[in-house]
């Protein structure tokens, strides 16, 4: 003869459903779900007085947010470089940095133009100095390839000089 489990009544059985409500009734979550999606009565926003005045002081910046892809005269002037690879280096090194899966076929650096002259690679943003320069942009290998052909596997730097 096998005996029988001993009954406990605080355990519902397996087979009935797991009711969350009756379960957690009372607690501090239930309480704060319902304060979040149901708020007391009056609590709301009061579209007739006055806004508050910050308690802070707003933050003016002095310029937007500079451009991911291009550097301005302005930004030339404040850097205070005295030639195109210590600007670079300064304000957007990422640019200097080769990306890209590389392979035994496609090996190359980051190409230089100066108003869609060719200059070669990276080292020869040494030999120009700011004061030539009007704005520098970077593209990526996608559009070097679009605006320039083949062979910008890393991207492109392309500087306008001041006329």
């Amino acid at each position: 003869m096998v005996a029988a489990p001993p009954s406990n009544p605080t355990v519902s059985p397996v087979s009935a459903p797991f009711d969350f409500i009756n379960c957690c009734r009372g607690t501090a979550f239930v309480k704060h779900l319902a304060t979040f999606f149901f708020p007391p009565v009056g609590s709301g926003p009061n579209l007739d007085a006055s806004p508050a005045p910050p308690s802070l002081p707003l933050r003016r910046s002095r310029s937007p947010r500079p451009n991911a892809t291009v550097i301005t005269q302005a930004e030339i002037v404040d850097a205070g470089s005295s030639d195109a690879y210590l600007l670079v280096q300064k304000l957007r090194p990422v640019w200097l940095q080769k990306r890209g899966a590389t392979s035994f076929s496609q090996e190359g650096d980051i190409v230089v133009y100066l108003d869609a002259t060719s200059l070669g690679g990276r080292e020869t943003l040494r030999n120009i100095m700011t004061d030539e320069i009007e704005s520098i942009q970077f593209l990526d290998a996608r559009r070097a390839t679009l605006r320039f052909g083949s062979g910008h596997v890393n991207g492109a730097i392309v500087i306008t000089a001041r006329r």
